[in-house]
Parts: structure tokens; sequence; C-alpha cells
């Protein structure tokens, strides 16, 4: 439960260069939303300023730009703490990205930060002249409970033990896998709604999710062994994993830490991205992924899903019905539409000369199939004496992406 408390009072000065504020305020907009907020705190000790944008779109997350008073003129004479709404921060961020404005100082009264703003006036003698005085409004409660764990995660994070990971494949991890993972709400099971990330010995990272339907197995290395205390299992709700896969730096590493057992941490230079874990029972992945298939197909993905889209266009029903028979013959490989199957059909050769057929969800196939990025090649596994009531992906190009559909039950 959220607990308000009243804005803090400081009657102090900042003082920050204005465009070096506004790099930072800029991309930190589109992670509030619409019901979101920006939570400002400003360290006069420590001479810095954090800037935290928390999204609210679903869950709590939230992304953190920190700022090094260490410019000319930049300081702070008193602890700053307040929030602002996403409208309040937008205004804010198009009042310093006024090209004239070169610094801005902000004071602040009981509900409103009064800003300052200043441009050169003349560049030879560095004189500055004053622009404007403009009122923004911040809000009357800051949500205690939810800064509460950002100051703990910024705090905390450099005491506790942590694994760096290369930004570029944890975006594809968490792209790869939420895109498998049900969406809140559609699933009884909360596992479903999750993407289950795993730190094992041997320098491992898993990462699973699954909407009971399909699932994704993502696997990769990182440097440096990892630290025992964060050896387990860790569940990331949807939302955050979403919002991960989309603002992890790619051309970064991150240090992943766990703060106070329930807020996951990613750091990379001056930007930390966390949110709260979810309390779930990890499924046994390993178990499903480890089953052993008799027999398996080599197809061309792009094949495949230009077959897809042409049994698409035939196929009635909503986008969760939409399905096809996928079926082995002589050779050849074919997606039939079963409400027409004389009628539309298409053929990929390929090496398996035996009769095997099976009805799939044509969209959750391809969808699965696309999370095979870079890969070109896709080994389909399955059982022809129905042993194994699942087909199992695999890629060629990258043993470390796994996928597994369960297919329909028959209709014809």
């Amino acid at each position: 439960m959220r607990t308000p408390v009243t804005n803090r009072k400081f009657t102090g000065k900042l003082n920050v260069d204005g465009k070096k504020f506004s790099s930072a305020i800029k991309p930190l907009i589109s992670v509030m939303g619409f019901d979101g907020y920006l939570y400002v705190k400003g360290s006069q000790k420590e001479k810095e300023i954090s800037l935290s944008a928390v999204g609210k779109s679903g869950s709590f997350f939230f992304e953190t730009k920190i700022l090094k008073l260490d410019g000319v003129g930049e300081g702070i004479s008193d602890d700053i703490e307040c929030c602002l709404s996403r409208d309040a921060g937008q205004h804010f961020n198009k009042i310093l990205t006024d090209t004239k404005i070169t610094s801005f100082e902000v004071s602040c009264k009981d509900s409103s930060f009064d800003v300052l703003t200043s441009s050169l006036h003349k560049i030879k003698t560095r004189e500055e002249k004053l622009v404007g005085n403009t009122s923004i409004p911040i809000l009357e409660k800051i949500p205690k409970t939810e800064t509460n764990i950002i100051n703990k995660a910024i705090d905390s994070f450099s005491k506790g033990e942590v694994i760096k990971a290369n930004c570029a494949q944890l975006r594809d991890a968490f792209s790869v896998t939420v895109s498998s993972t049900a969406q809140p709400g559609t699933k009884p099971d909360l596992f479903m709604e999750c993407v289950h990330f795993c730190v094992k010995e041997g320098n491992i990272l898993d990462f699973f999710g699954t909407d009971g339907v399909r699932a994704s197995l993502y696997t990769r290395k990182f440097d440096g062994a990892p630290q025992k205390s964060l050896i387990g299992n860790y569940a990331i709700g949807y939302h955050l994993a979403n919002f991960l896969s989309k603002h992890l730096n790619s051309e970064l590493t991150a240090e992943i830490g766990v703060v106070s057992g329930n807020t996951i941490v990613f750091k990379s230079e001056d930007t930390i991205l966390g949110g709260v874990l979810v309390e779930v029972a990890t499924p046994q992945y390993e178990k499903v992924f480890s089953t052993k298939t008799d027999s398996s197909v080599t197809i061309d993905k792009s094949t495949i899903l230009g077959m897809l889209n042409s049994v698409f266009s035939f196929v009635e029903g909503d986008s969760y019905h939409k399905r096809a028979c996928m079926k082995l013959e002589k050779g050849m490989l074919s997606l039939v539409n079963p409400k027409k199957p004389k009628d539309y059909r298409s053929g990929l050769s390929v090496d398996y000369a035996k009769k095997f057929s099976v009805d799939i969800n044509t969209e959750k196939f391809s969808s699965l199939l696309r999370t095979f990025r870079g890969s070109e090649n896709i080994i389909i596994g399955f059982n022809t004496d129905g042993s194994v009531d699942h087909l199992v992906f695999e890629s060629k190009e990258d043993e470390n992406v796994k996928g597994l559909l369960v297919p329909l039950s028959p209709v014809f």
C-alpha cells in the first residue's frame, strides 16, 4: 500500500547547466506514461541530483539518471525532494530545450518550482541575461513507498553483489522471452505473466517465458563467476520485462543486483533501471526443454513465415483461434487451411519422407519463429508416436535460443 507524505519544502537554490539537465530529462518523459511522475532528489553533500521517471502502466518500474553538479557555476544550496506530474515534467523539459537557455536556477515554494532561466547576453564577456521566471506545480504528496524503493536502489546498489552482463544481450533476452509471456490478466497462473530470470553456477543466465501455448528460453554466459548470494530464480513481471527490453542501452555493460531481496536493478554508467520482483514459483523449464524428440525437420524461417502469411488470409476466427494443419508427407511440408483443405495450401521441400501432421495456432507459431533473430535455419523437433505433446524449436546459428509450441487439438 502506497504511503504518501507531504512534499519536502526547500528554499535553497539549484544551479545546473540547462542543456545537461534537459538531456537527462528528455528520455525519461516516455517512461512515465500517462499516470507516472518525475521524482527529483538532490543532495547538497554529494553535489548530485537524481531524476527518476516512475512508470505506472500495469506495474511499478523506474529509470533514474544521476547528474553530478561539477560544471562551472553548478551547485545546490539545500537538499531537494519532490515529485512532478508527467505534464509538469514535460513543461519543465520544454523550458530547458529553448536554444537560448544556457543555465537555470530553481527555488521552491510550498506547491511549485520557481524556474529562473538565463542565457548568454555577450559571448565575449560571458555575461548572462535573465530570460524568464516560470512556476511549475509539484505534486502535493510524495509516494513514499515507491520513492523509498528508488532511494534504496540508488544508495544500496554499490554496496551489494552484482553481475556484469552485456546490455545488447540483455535486451535480446527480455525481448525474446516477453514475446512468449502472457499479458497480465489473460491467464489464471501468475507465473505465465512473468519472465523468469535465473542465475546459475558456471556463469550462466537463463531467461524463460511462457503463456501455456508457446515458450522461449534464452541462455547466455556472463563475465565473472556469480556471487553465491545472487544464485537463484527471480520473476520479473510482464511490464517491467517489456520496459527493460526497450530501455537498456545496447552499447553498454550493465551491473545487475538485487536490493532488499525484492527489487532488481540494472545500472550502466549514470543510468539505473529497476522494479519490484514478483513472488511466484519458477516453472520447471529445464525439464521441459530437455525432452528428447525422435524426428526433426529443418526449415527456412523466411519461407515458412511467407507460407503462414498466405494461410492467415484464409483462416477464420479471432487471432487466438487461427489454426492451420502442418503436414509432412513425401518430402514436403504443407500448411493447410482446415476450412478449405483442398483449395489453400503452401508447400516446402524438406528432408523428411514419412507422414506426420499436427494442428497449430498460426499466430503463436509465427511469433515464436520471429524470436530467432539473426537465424534463418530453424530445426523443428517432434515425436511421431505422440509421446511428446509439444514441438521443439532450435536454431542452427544460435544454440542459446530455444522455443516450444503446444499444438492444438485436431479439427478434421
